[in-house]
């Protein structure tokens, strides 16, 4: 069930992949494509949350970074677990962010 609502990120163009992984970066569930795994990719979101916790500006919600080729979102899920989701650097972040945003209650109640 979980693989295949990350597989409705794929309806949004240029979606690579989706996944989401525990908080050592050990993964979860992910959609068919490609998507990202392991302790070094789930630093990004560490760093985030550690850099909030010393400006006193509250929970991470989303990270995300645009590059020439890709663009990568992070939202953070109950339990330290995060959504991961990669996609091509046309592909609009909004879209990306409002998909995450609107699917992470689904995904905490499965999680």
């Amino acid at each position: 069930m979980l693989n295949r609502l990350l597989d409705t990120f794929h309806q949004i163009g240029g979606v690579i992949g989706a996944s989401v992984l525990q908080d050592d970066g050990t993964k979860v569930a992910n959609s068919s494509g490609t998507s990202v795994e392991g302790e070094v990719v789930t630093e990004l979101l560490h760093e985030a949350r550690r850099c909030c916790s010393s400006l006193s500006a509250g929970l991470v919600e989303q990270v995300w970074l645009e590059n020439e080729k890709e663009s990568l979102l992070v939202q953070s899920l109950d339990g330290g677990m995060s959504l991961w989701v990669t996609a091509s650097s046309e592909t609009p972040i909004g879209r990306l962010r409002h998909q995450a945003a609107t699917l992470a209650p689904v995904i905490n109640d499965l999680i």
